[in-house]
């Protein structure tokens, strides 16, 4: 499976414009803090890892204590995955 992760120190490299969009069909599923590195594919319990998508089934994690503006930069962020878009 392919995984894409948005890591603690990445909030603010949010994507270009382009891919900066809700997909058609997606779902989002809260994830418990001390299971969203199991669940992403990055079982290392040092990574502070915030949430990640899996394209394939258009899912996005994101951990449940996420809130506001956290919660609406990681969403973006998780969906410029689902729209194509790769960290360079």
């Amino acid at each position: 499976m392919k995984w894409a992760a948005a890591f603690f120190l990445m909030l603010d490299a949010m994507p270009p414009r382009q891919f900066d969009y809700a997909p058609p069909f997606y779902s989002v599923e809260r994830v418990a803090r001390e299971d969203i590195g199991r669940v992403c594919g990055f079982p290392d319990p040092d990574l502070r890892l915030l949430g990640c998508t899996h394209g394939p089934t258009l899912r996005v994690f994101l951990r449940d204590d996420l809130s506001g503006t956290e919660y609406r930069a990681v969403l973006h962020h998780e969906w410029a995955h689902l729209n194509g878009w790769r960290h360079d």
